[in-house]
């Protein structure tokens, strides 16, 4: 062909050969769909072996406008700059054309066969429509995969499309939203840029055993890990192979779809990828919020490493504590902004409170039991202890304890919260008095409260106690 450029066929064909039927059945149906139409039959059977025929036929009533544009690799399209129409590359055809072994297309406008890389033009016309026929080698599998994903193509209203001698009907329709989404637009000179523009997103619900997926205009472009159908009313941005988006595309695409459903979706759907994606584009502060509730649970929270006390008694209490690592930063920072995952601090606000010195006389036994606290962690745990009284009663813990440094760790009694008859002068005949002593040492890494790792310590501490006691009875003599 004259121009710049050659085409080659085989290596058009190889490059294409992955569409497979599916892409063929695909590109012809969308192309019917984009005319006037009030039906399109298709059928695609088993001829002998591995050949399989294809027939797509409409009832347009202005037909192929320019059969000579169904081999003619990227000619404009008069779908272009038509935002609610499907095409833009003008190579549908040519992909049928190219995978079938012999096809005709036969129109208002006269009829072309194509067969071993030649093209006949024939003068027959149709009163009205279009029909696709050819043949093709496919194996048995993508055959029934394409017979499996034709019947998924959501038809527009009033136009009745069959499969098969089936007709596909629409599936249950959910919601639907308005959203302004990256599209593609023509310029004056025909030349296709990148856009946006606002459009409608109708929501469906997959059959039964399907997963969600990205539609353009009824058809499917995209599987997707998403609860959902996502029909966007207008040109979806696709690659010329048609078989993905951009992740920015995605994301703003789910958060326009989780404004109209976050309330519609179960435990199991709030968990698929499709919805914390759209976390970070969704509008509606509502809607973060109810899928926060619904994925974590009703007083889920973000532990405050500086509020160690909040955050076990939230665990004990049986709220969910979900770590920073769950979601990335733009998502993080729009669940903070819609207030939809307090922190520990924002459900236990931590006091600020100066520390006030014990002014009492120090007892007998507690300086007992300062002493066991002593031995303990310089027996069992191998670090120095210091250990302080206070007299302030404007705290929420009796003691406190944490490290300070890797060789030492620090132990407050509150003695106003405990009540000075706490302490025994023996307090290894204590069970309080052991029972707090083990607790506290729990901490000595930093570990918060009823979290596995401060279990494990609690436990070791007092087995090691245990031991002590039975072999070396004479380390707690002065503490009985």
């Amino acid at each position: 062909m004259a121009g710049k450029l050659e085409v080659d066929t085989n290596g058009f064909r190889k490059r294409v050969a992955w569409r497979g039927p599916l892409g063929v059945l695909m590109e012809l149906i969308s192309n019917a769909l984009d005319e006037n139409i009030t039906y399109c039959d298709v059928i695609f059977e088993h001829v002998e072996q591995q050949t399989y025929r294809i027939r797509v036929e409409d009832d347009s009533t202005e037909g192929f406008r320019n059969l000579d544009e169904s081999y003619t690799l990227y000619a404009d399209s008069y779908k272009a700059g038509i935002l609610n129409k499907r095409g833009r590359f003008n190579v549908g055809e040519k992909i049928a054309i190219v995978l079938c072994d012999d096809a005709k297309i036969e129109s208002t406008t006269g009829t072309r066969i194509f067969s071993n890389n030649h093209v006949k033009r024939s003068p027959k016309k149709r009163d009205k429509g279009t029909v696709f026929e050819g043949t093709m080698r496919c194996t048995r599998a993508q055959y029934e995969d394409a017979c499996t994903q034709v019947v998924k193509i959501v038809p527009p209203e009033g136009i009745r499309l069959t499969f098969n001698g089936h007709q596909i009907n629409r599936p249950r329709q959910v919601a639907v939203v308005s959203a302004t989404l990256p599209t593609i637009g023509v310029n004056e000179d025909g030349d296709l840029y990148k856009t946006t523009a606002k459009t409608e997103i109708v929501i469906y619900e997959p059959s039964d055993g399907t997963s969600g997926a990205i539609y353009e205009l009824g058809v499917p472009v995209v599987n997707v890990d998403h609860p959902f159908i996502m029909d966007v009313r207008q040109k979806v941005p696709l690659s010329v192979d048609r078989n993905n988006v951009t992740p920015s595309y995605y994301r703003k695409l789910c958060g326009a779809v989780l404004d109209a459903t976050a309330n519609l979706l179960n435990e199991e759907q709030v968990r698929s990828k499709g919805i914390t994606e759209g976390i970070a584009a969704a509008l509606s502060d509502e809607a973060i919020k109810a899928v926060m509730a619904k994925k974590h649970g009703q007083g889920a929270y973000v532990p405050d490493p500086g509020n160690r006390e909040a955050n076990g008694e939230l665990f004990a209490r049986g709220q969910q504590p979900v770590n920073p690592g769950t979601y990335d930063r733009e998502t993080w920072d729009r669940i903070r902004g819609a207030k939809a995952l307090p922190s520990a601090s924002d459900l236990i606000p931590r006091r600020s409170v100066p520390p006030v010195a014990y002014e009492g006389e120090v007892s007998r036994g507690m300086q007992q039991v300062a002493a066991l606290a002593t031995l303990i962690c310089t027996e069992v745990l191998h670090k120095s202890l210091s250990v302080r009284f206070s007299g302030n009663a404007n705290v929420t813990c009796s003691a406190q304890c944490g490290p300070a440094g890797a060789e030492a760790a620090d132990l407050t009694f509150h003695v106003k919260i405990l009540g000075e008859g706490w302490f025994s002068e023996k307090p290894v005949m204590s069970r309080e008095n052991l029972d707090l002593i083990f607790h506290e040492l729990g901490h000595h890494k930093g570990d918060q409260d009823c979290t596995r790792a401060h279990c494990n310590e609690v436990t070791s501490i007092a087995a090691s106690v245990a031991v002590l006691l039975q072999t070396r009875p004479a380390l707690f003599e002065s503490f009985r």
